[in-house]
């Protein structure tokens, strides 16, 4: 009885020992084994990575809009076009005034270089190629004018209609047919484009967080139940307002075509 009783409190003891040992052994190999990096999160706003307000500097009668908010469009697709009738008889005008003139200064130059000669060889008076000279000089001054005038009608032309500056949604559109459109030093945004496809991801931070950010730094942004791999595109050098010690961080990525819409939620994390 007392054998057994011993040989009970031995196996006992030995477990503990046993016991004692593991717990020591599996603390020893969690401080050797590496830290994780978690991942920072933060609470973000979707924006759009660029946008344009589209506008012209010629006044005239919108003749079509080819675009609505949410569409689609390509680089160099016509998105509005004004009536331009009136636009191209005046570049018509322009480029037949400038042939003309330059008849006229190539005659104007051909003369004076006779005159030149002339006097030269002693024939001609000093008051005789002095007028060669002046109507040389007229000649010269008509065909600038007229090439002025050329190219102030070639660019009206050019910006009678507005085209995409690049693959883009439409966000905004504010004007409709037949609308006069009157520019002045700042000509009215007609309608409001935004780069199609990629979007930033907008956070703020402490000064003291700035550290941990750089531009080109990976980050994965959760919006409506999708990630998204993208980085560091901006980070701020200079608060959000004068009351505020909180400095702005952009993250761009790519929606592989999905439509995102400005001012959604966002997640992004960090590592």
């Amino acid at each position: 009885m007392n054998r057994v009783l011993a040989g009970a409190v031995g196996s006992s003891i030995s477990r503990s020992v046993i016991g004692s040992k593991l717990v020591v052994a599996m603390v020893a190999l969690v401080m050797l084994t590496p830290l994780v990096a978690w991942a920072a999160e933060y609470d973000a706003v979707l924006d759009w990575n660029r946008k344009s307000k589209l506008s012209t500097p010629v006044s005239g009668v919108v003749a079509t809009v080819n675009v609505h908010p949410g569409d689609r469009v390509l680089q160099g697709d016509v998105l509005l076009q004004l009536d331009n009738g009136v636009i191209k008889a005046n570049l018509e005008k322009a480029k037949a005034d400038v042939q003309h003139y330059e008849r006229l200064y190539k005659e104007a130059e051909r003369e004076l270089e006779r005159n030149q000669e002339l006097y030269d060889r002693t024939v001609l008076s000093d008051h005789e190629l002095e007028v060669a000279h002046i109507a040389f000089t007229q000649a010269t001054a008509q065909l600038k004018t007229a090439e002025a005038q050329l190219a102030k009608m070639e660019f009206d032309f050019r910006h009678s209609e507005i085209k995409a500056p690049f693959n883009g949604i439409v966000v905004a559109r504010h004007v409709n047919e037949g609308e006069t459109i009157v520019s002045s030093d700042t000509p009215p945004v007609l309608i409001e484009l935004a780069e199609a496809d990629v979007m930033v991801a907008a956070f703020q931070v402490t000064g003291g967080q700035l550290g941990s950010f750089k531009n080109g730094k990976k980050a994965t942004i959760s919006v409506g139940g999708g990630q998204y791999k993208g980085e560091v595109s901006a980070v701020g050098f200079e608060p959000v307002s004068k009351s505020s010690n909180k400095y702005l961080i952009n993250v761009r990525f790519n929606t592989k075509g999905k439509l995102l819409r400005a001012g959604r939620s966002a997640k992004v994390s960090l590592p």
